[in-house]
């Protein structure tokens, strides 16, 4: 939930960042789930 919100953070913070942004609030949540999974 953290890794969504800091991602949304950083996305609203400048233009250059916005699909680093995205792209950390989306991949750290999917990351940890498949590290549970496997």
């Amino acid at each position: 939930m953290s890794a969504i919100v800091l991602g949304t953070a950083i996305a609203r913070t400048d233009r250059r960042l916005r699909w680093h942004g995205i792209a950390y609030a989306a991949l750290l949540p999917a990351f940890a789930i498949t590290g549970f999974v496997l």
